[in-house]
């Protein structure tokens, strides 16, 4: 770990840039072919796509906070055992998803309000991304561990090459050969496969398949997972209520707010995820002084490269729903939520980075708190509350207040582990 902390944050941030360029060219691609009905056929599926991928990205953190928590103990034996469990576990749930996910989707779907027209599209993107889903779970679990051995650059260029690959591919079989979003998810899966076929030739891994980690890992995954998905349990409760009071074109203007919701989450989560080697390893070495002063550092430079990119999002707050191909009832939702979601951001932002430095630095229980509270308490209270006396206005504002709630309650776990020094380093 002799590398500083712009070594692993830098190729981070930038991996996160343009992961989420990909992520509003994509939907551009879907809402100028397709209109409200393509937006809100992917924000309805999206939810089960992001569950598999996230589930990768969980147990890859995981492994990869064990690894360096055993290298700053110096106990490379135990390193070893962690990498392989992360590994065997990934493989395990990319087949467990794919035969469950494949059976389930349609049934799914319409659990989550699809009917007609918005089933038909969600299904056909939905059945691909099910099929390819051990490719999503190795293409999500073996980059943080490539950022764990030290070669975040290598990892950057993986996934920047994969966010080319899908934009080209997504170009080809939207608008030349016409798949609508069966196009989209064909995209995807092959880009997935691209990040995990490189990013095993990278680690070039050497396999013992015994005493894999189960407990362990599976306990370490619970925070960033909870972190990473919070949003899509989010999405779904809004795509249920936005159905309900404004229908299809609702959920259109709210497939907007989400992506550059992701677009934020990514951005925040490049700086907190970017270090958590860094963290991990000065936890295991019970280095409390380097913690505090990556804790500020990551802050202040997530928290600005983050805030540009929101500024963003504010200059071109007209050209974006014109981008999306947004119909008239879809802009006027859209201009009815736009600044409850900026003003959140910035929030978002901040307890983003340190719920990241809480599962990072082994606090599980902390960061479990503050990532459980919003989808499974505050949202469904203050959404479905305020969505029940104002309505849309409702349903965006209640966002905002979330948000405030979530920074106080982030901001007061950090104050107790870092600033008053009671860091607890049992693990």
């Amino acid at each position: 770990m002799k590398k500083g902390m712009l070594s692993y944050i830098l190729p981070s941030l930038i991996a996160s840039l343009f992961l989420g360029l990909y992520v509003l060219v994509d939907g551009a691609f879907i809402g100028s072919k397709m209109g409200d009905i393509g937006l809100s056929a992917i924000n309805i599926a999206w939810p089960i796509t992001a569950f598999i991928q996230t589930i990768g990205l969980a147990i890859g953190i995981s492994g990869g906070i064990q690894m360096s928590i055993h290298e700053g103990k110096n106990d490379k034996l135990a390193a070893k055992r962690a990498f392989d469990s992360t590994i065997f576990i990934l493989g395990l749930s990319g087949i467990i998803f794919t035969i469950v996910i494949s059976i389930f989707a349609k049934p799914i779907l319409m659990l989550f309000g699809a009917r007609e027209d918005l089933l038909f599209y969600g299904y056909r993107y939905l059945i691909v991304m099910a099929l390819g889903s051990l490719f999503q779970v190795y293409a999500g679990g073996l980059i943080p561990l490539i950022k764990n051995i030290g070669k975040t650059k290598k990892a950057m260029i993986i996934s920047i090459s994969a966010t080319i690959i899908n934009f080209i591919l997504d170009y080809l079989l939207i608008f030349v050969f016409e798949f609508d979003l069966l196009g989209a998810a064909i995209g995807s899966i092959i880009s997935q496969a691209f990040i995990a076929v490189a990013s095993y030739i990278v680690l070039k891994p050497r396999l013992v398949w015994k005493n894999i980690l189960y407990k362990s890992i599976f306990k370490g995954s619970l925070a960033p997972f909870a972190l990473n998905y919070a949003y899509s349990v989010i999405i779904i409760l809004n795509n249920t209520v936005c159905l309900i009071y404004g229908g299809e074109s609702a959920i259109a203007a709210y497939t907007l707010f989400s992506y550059l919701l992701y677009i934020i989450q990514s951005s925040a989560s490049g700086s907190g995820d970017g270090v958590q080697p860094l963290v991990s390893y000065y936890y295991g070495k019970k280095d409390y002084e380097n913690l505090k002063s990556l804790y500020y550092k990551t802050l202040v430079l997530g928290f600005i490269f983050s805030s540009l990119i929101n500024f963003l999002f504010l200059l071109l707050k007209e050209q974006i729903p014109i981008l999306y191909n947004l119909s008239s009832q879809g802009l006027y939702y859209y201009n009815l939520g736009f600044y409850f979601y900026f003003i959140s951001f910035f929030l978002l932002i901040i307890t983003r980075i340190n719920s990241c430095f809480l599962y990072s630095s082994n606090n599980i229980k902390g960061a479990n708190l503050i990532t459980m509270l919003e989808p499974l308490v505050l949202t469904p209270i203050f959404l479905i509350g305020m969505a029940l006396i104002w309505k849309m206005n409702g349903i965006f504002s209640s966002y905002l207040v979330i948000q405030v709630i979530l920074l106080i309650i982030s901001t007061i776990f950090i104050v107790k582990m870092y600033l008053k020094k009671r860091f607890d380093f049992n693990v």
